[in-house]
């Protein structure tokens, strides 16, 4: 029970002395907080949890008390936060949005860790998903490329019509080799040097 209110906070099947079914949690005033199930004592299933006003916050899918599918956070909407789940672990496509819908992150992970090209975008500028394997498009801020959870590869800056302004390189999650900016007419600004 809530204390101050005296309503009821949760409620939760159990069988044989395990959550075993439905459990939902409300709000003060009774709206539902979050819905889920248990199986033999586990999350299992879709689960599903609330705003006050009752529109959805998170949608998450668990096998064996572990996510495992897709992770959605949402803001009115909009989904803004995406990510794919295997056995507990971030596994898969990985989306941030702005609030107005575009993209504000595209990545990947594989068993928990950073893999592949990220891009981080421009508010209001990246609408569609990029193609499998594409360049930057025009409205990408930042393009990283990572293994293992670490940057490892080239690092590009865009301004917003797609231009790079910076260009580097990393190894093992440290920078190295040449740093290049560049002026707005392509020319170089400015040279920095790392060495490993």
């Amino acid at each position: 029970y809530h204390p101050r209110t005296g309503t009821v906070a949760a409620r939760i099947t159990w069988r044989a002395g395990r959550r075993d079914g439905a459990v939902t949690e409300l709000f003060p005033r009774g709206r539902t907080a979050l819905s889920g199930r248990h199986q033999d004592d586990q999350r299992a299933g879709t689960w599903t949890w609330f705003h006050a006003d009752g529109s959805i916050r998170q949608r998450a899918s668990y096998q064996h008390d572990r996510r495992d599918g897709v992770l959605v956070r949402t803001a009115g909407a909009i989904d803004v936060v995406s990510a794919g789940y295997a056995d507990g672990a971030r596994d898969g496509a990985y989306r941030e949005r702005h609030p107005d819908g575009s993209l504000a992150v595209i990545g990947r992970y594989a068993g928990d860790r950073r893999s592949g090209v990220w891009w981080r975008c421009y508010h209001g500028q990246v609408l569609a998903e990029p193609a499998a394997g594409a360049s930057a498009p025009p409205g990408v801020a930042v393009e990283e490329h990572w293994r293992d959870g670490q940057l490892d590869g080239a690092w590009l800056a865009y301004d917003r019509s797609g231009r790079v302004i910076t260009r580097g390189q990393f190894a093992a999650g440290r920078r190295v080799g040449r740093w290049i900016r560049y002026r707005p007419d392509g020319a170089e600004l400015a040279v920095d040097e790392y060495w490993p």
